[in-house]
């Protein structure tokens, strides 16, 4: 370990670098987000547009496809912040496992309204999130079949029934 690095940890605590390490992270994402909103402005071709939100490896073709950090997205907007769509411009949002990474008392309001604000009038919004009276009807029932699957989406550390559940819903923080 370098000197610097040994300073830092010797005389700053665990959190406040945790925090640093953050607002860098923050950061980086602010400027993906300005380099795709100026992107999003010169290739945003006929309206009404349909948008895939959080697309990951999931593109849909004839579709803008909108993820912060998959490369294979067509831009790569932080859903957090203003959309670079005009109102009423969008004929139909899609997003499937996405809209649980965002936090529910800012963040959650904040994507429905730009939502609402881009879709045109009977505009669709179609959102999937993970199934959870799935695996909350399974807690107490170690014959449901949801325990035979975990093994494919948890990692080993999780050993209770409990511990799957809390996996289920946070996934080490990103939900």
């Amino acid at each position: 370990m370098n000197v610097f690095k040994e300073f830092v940890n010797s005389h700053t605590s665990g959190a406040l670098r945790r925090s640093v390490r953050q607002v860098g992270e923050e950061l980086r994402i602010y400027r993906r987000h300005r380099l795709g909103v100026r992107k999003a402005r010169r290739s945003v071709g006929d309206l009404p547009l349909k948008l895939n939100l959080g697309c990951g490896p999931n593109s849909k073709p004839g579709w803008l496809n909108i993820n912060l950090f998959h490369s294979g997205a067509d831009l790569h907007l932080d859903l957090r912040e203003r959309w670079p769509f005009p109102d009423g411009s969008v004929a139909y949002i899609y997003s499937e496992h996405a809209f649980e990474h965002f936090e529910f008392y800012e963040e959650v309001p904040h994507v429905l309204s730009e939502s609402l604000r881009v879709l045109q009038p009977e505009g669709v919004f179609d959102v999937g999130v993970p199934n959870a009276e799935w695996a909350l009807r399974a807690y107490g029932n170690p014959d449901h079949d949801y325990w035979p699957c975990t093994p494919l989406w948890h990692p080993n550390t999780c050993e209770t029934q409990l511990e799957h559940i809390n996996y289920h819903f946070r996934q080490c923080g990103e939900h």
